[in-house]
């Protein structure tokens, strides 16, 4: 699967500048289908903690959607106003999630 060309902006790229969004349509690479059909084999234990950024203007994904899973796993949340691309638009909320994880662990 990939996402054509003239779409990658509105889906995935939303938040990145024009020349990142065009040279992103044309690089990237196909999603094996098996990244939505495999399941999980390895499961962290309970009490590991997890972190989630939030991108609230995802077109891939929907927001609710990601608090839902976020939220299933405990995880600590924090939100962005980003496209699904969050590492690329967003990476100070990105920082700051990692940040705050690694501040937790004693």
């Amino acid at each position: 699967m990939y996402l054509k060309a003239d779409k990658y902006g509105t889906v995935y790229g939303n938040g990145l500048s024009k020349s990142a969004i065009n040279l992103a349509s044309v690089a990237q690479e196909p999603v094996a289908l098996s990244a939505f059909t495999d399941k999980a084999t390895v499961n962290p234990p309970a009490r590991t903690p997890k972190w989630a950024v939030i991108a609230t203007e995802d077109h891939a994904v929907p927001t609710a959607a990601q608090k839902f899973e976020a939220n299933r796993v405990g995880a600590h949340i924090s939100y962005t106003r980003s496209g699904h691309d969050v590492p690329s638009i967003s990476p100070g909320a990105v920082d700051r999630a990692i940040v705050a994880a690694a501040n937790s662990v004693h």
